[in-house]
């Protein structure tokens, strides 16, 4: 009796899922038009190379606070090590964190200024850029930097 039981449960699953798929597959959605009217101008190429020298810019300048708060890190954490009383512990890690988040606050200000300049450069030109927020890992702690995608012009 349980094992009849059994595969009337397995056969009726079956059966659900292999309808549920034809529904799921039915649905109408809407294919992406592209703007195809317009050619890329030498004009408009020369904004989009803009944007990946920026990128390009923008991620070296990453890489090095990332090689910078790094080492930061790892000589915050030998002198730790060393550190026997807890008031200099808390004053060495305000200290180390202070330094880090200025850091990190000053290469934000920096891939701000860089995104900035090339999507007024952009917009004037026609193409259509979108500031893209990555995440990124710095030592101890994760920021939010922003490159940017060229997506239309």
């Amino acid at each position: 009796m349980f094992k009849k039981g059994l595969i009337v449960a397995i056969l009726s699953v079956l059966m659900t899922m292999g309808m549920g798929m034809n529904v799921l597959a039915e649905i109408n959605v809407p294919p992406v038009e592209y703007d195809t009217s317009k050619e890329m101008t030498p004009e408009i190429a020369a904004i989009i190379e803009s944007i990946e020298k920026a990128n390009v810019k923008i991620y070296t300048e990453i890489e090095k606070v990332q090689v910078e708060t790094n080492e930061m890190y790892k000589n915050y954490l030998e002198e730790l090590k060393v550190t026997q009383s807890e008031a200099q512990k808390a004053a060495l890690w305000e200290k180390y964190d202070s330094k880090i988040n200025e850091k990190i606050k000053s290469l934000d200000m920096k891939t701000q200024s860089i995104t900035k300049k090339e999507v007024e450069k952009a917009e004037i030109a026609g193409v259509t850029v979108e500031v893209v927020w990555i995440t990124v890992q710095f030592a101890d702690r994760e920021a939010q930097i922003d490159p940017m995608v060229g997506v239309g012009w």
